[in-house]
């Protein structure tokens, strides 16, 4: 069997400032730490990691050995596996050692990491506490987390999904699947699905308005997006501009050819074949037990507050709640050309390979977007991911597939305006976000 660096999956909440920002960081070669004490994470939240760990104690550095060349990563169970690789050590190590420095360091309540090789889940983690007051820790498998942005991969899986089933063109004008409202023609160019997919558009963006407490009613989407869409702004195809609308009205032709809300069909056609029985778009209400209190900088519970969750009016651009442990079973199968289980497929390899492929920058060598993933270079090594935040989370994840370096972190986190996230010891900046969501300021 081949070696393959293995994908980190890290779900993390926390708080902090009005502007919601994120950063995804590659996992540089480094000398590896000293084990973590066993107390590990008491100092801060007198919570022990809730481990699945298959690693022995690092007997090399990860990253010493190049990656094999590329090919379909295998298909697993989300069981963990025993390990062959020695690396394996190496990054569980750094991972507690990770974690523990910001923990410390008052930057987080609790995580859920999830470590990938080889298609196999090597490690799950839950750190600190899912409700500080009700000290209830963090389960990788069982804690639900709001994910925003990342939501936008699995829109576009969907809409690749009834692409191939011929429903819809991905060059077509959109408002061939519009039957309720039009998107304005001031433009001579159509906006496309294509367009959707990588914010080429041309759309204005905003945030006043899209979220909404869980107890009060909720237009549908497509009575939303018929008063609210905002105006097209530039052509499309001449630049990137970030749209979350854009992304929601992706999610409702996905309605409009299906006849199915857009959250009957991500659990039917995308959750329940990847057996992610913990992920939904929206949260429930009355609220169910098992999602992660948002919390925010500044208050009684151990340095943090406690906010509320409430519901987004743009369901498929951001309000997917999820757990590590569904999240690495969405990413094993793009990352196996979409094969899943015994060899079905989500969405074809082909699709996949479009989804993945770069088709649009603002100018050569800046970072761009696939569809529904963005794109970009750093240290050589070509990533795909999607980052996000809403109030009280947000989340990063990235994969590396050229080189087999597969490194998907999904984080929940609102770091200080003051200070970029993950800018200290040995990770460095991979991706800053350019997403803000609808937060709170400092207290």
């Amino acid at each position: 069997m081949t070696s393959v660096s293995p994908i980190m999956i890290i779900v993390r909440f926390l708080a902090a400032a009005l502007v919601l920002t994120s950063a995804m960081a590659v996992v540089q070669a480094q000398p590896a730490p000293a084990p973590a004490p066993s107390n590990f994470g008491d100092a801060v939240l007198d919570a022990n990691s809730q481990n699945e760990s298959v690693f022995e104690k690092p007997k090399v550095h990860f990253g010493t050995e190049d990656p094999a060349p590329p090919s379909a990563v295998p298909v697993a169970p989300v069981a963990a596996q025993p390990l062959a690789a020695p690396e394996g050590g190496r990054i569980k190590s750094y991972v507690d050692g990770l974690m523990s420095g910001l923990m410390s360091a008052g930057e987080l309540p609790g995580a859920a990491v999830v470590i990938i090789q080889d298609g196999k889940v090597v490690l799950k983690a839950g750190y600190g506490f899912a409700d500080v007051q009700a000290r209830m820790p963090v389960d990788p498998d069982q804690t639900r987390f709001r994910v925003a942005s990342i939501s936008n991969l699995v829109t576009a899986t969907a809409v690749m999904q009834v692409a191939e089933e011929g429903k819809v063109d991905l060059n077509a004008d959109v408002n061939t699947y519009l039957p309720s409202f039009k998107i304005a023609s001031n433009y001579p160019e159509p906006v496309t699905l294509a367009n959707l997919l990588t914010h080429t558009a041309g759309f204005d963006d905003r945030y006043l308005g899209i979220g909404a407490p869980l107890s009060a009613p909720t237009d549908p989407l497509s009575q939303f997006l018929a008063h609210n869409m905002p105006p097209r702004l530039l052509p499309p195809n001449r630049v990137i501009a970030y749209s979350n609308f854009g992304m929601a009205l992706a999610g409702h032709v996905v309605e409009n050819v299906t006849g199915q809300e857009f959250s009957a069909y991500a659990a039917e056609h995308v959750f329940a074949p990847l057996g992610m029985n913990s992920s939904s778009f929206g949260v429930p209400y009355p609220i169910p037990a098992g999602i992660a209190v948002p919390y925010f900088k500044g208050g009684s519970e151990n340095g943090f507050r406690r906010g509320d969750l409430d519901a987004s009016r743009l369901g498929p651009a951001g309000d997917l709640i999820t757990t590590a442990a569904d999240m690495s079973q969405f990413m094993i199968s793009h990352l196996n050309k979409g094969i899943y289980g015994d060899g079905e497929h989500l969405i074809s390899d082909l699709s996949v390979e479009k989804m993945h492929a770069d088709h649009f920058a603002n100018a050569d060598g800046l970072d761009g977007w696939a569809f529904g993933f963005a794109t970009g270079h750093r240290n050589g090594i070509r990533w795909i991911g999607h980052d996000g935040s809403w109030r009280g989370f947000c989340a990063a994840g990235a994969a590396a597939r050229d080189k087999k370096r597969l490194l998907h972190r999904l984080q929940c986190r609102m770091p200080s305006r003051r200070q970029p996230a993950f800018a200290q010891g040995d990770v460095r900046p991979f991706m800053a976000c350019e997403h803000t969501g609808n937060g709170e300021p400092d207290p």
